[in-house]
């Protein structure tokens, strides 16, 4: 079952209510995960401080920093002063590791037949739309136009995607 902390007509413009949540956690004995109210590495270690959830879900914000779990645990670790020294925390990826990454997991994809959406997209256009996310931090294109300096890279890495893989 799915349980949203936002009124149906009021999602994507207001806030999770992570109180409700928070409320439904303690009342079941199951896992619990939140969702809603993350714009960055610190709601999310906030989110879970608040709501006692097992996990936390987002979607967006993964699109615009797909390291944002690994930033979140390195938040967590730094912030634990009740279990004593923590493990090293990994270096973050670059952006560019995470650019290469995501292209040849989506040429392994799509080399497989995958669809990338279920819409009537191209995956090209995906594709495009999540580098775009990846380099600028904005989803879509409704935010305005994407800087001279973002774009050039957008066209280099897509040119390395489809030119080693005939997309």
């Amino acid at each position: 079952r799915q349980l949203w902390g936002e009124a149906q007509k009021c999602r994507r413009s207001d806030a999770a209510d992570l109180d409700a949540v928070m409320v439904v956690r303690a009342a079941v004995g199951i896992p619990v995960l939140a969702n809603g109210n993350v714009q960055s590495a610190a709601d999310v270690v906030a989110n879970l401080g608040r709501t006692c959830c097992e996990g936390v879900m987002c979607a967006e914000q993964l699109l615009r920093d797909p390291a944002l779990f690994q930033r979140a645990s390195a938040l967590f670790q730094a912030s634990d002063v009740t279990r004593g020294a923590s493990p090293p925390v990994p270096p973050l990826p670059s952006t560019a590791s995470l650019v290469d990454e995501f292209l040849t997991s989506s040429r392994s994809m799509d080399e497989l037949g995958e669809r990338f959406t279920v819409w009537e997209a191209s995956n090209l256009e995906v594709l495009k739309q999540h580098l775009r996310a990846i380099l600028t931090g904005r989803i879509g294109t409704s935010s305005g136009p994407v800087p001279a300096e973002d774009e050039a890279t957008l066209n280099a890495c897509l040119h390395k995607f489809t030119g080693a893989s005939g997309f």
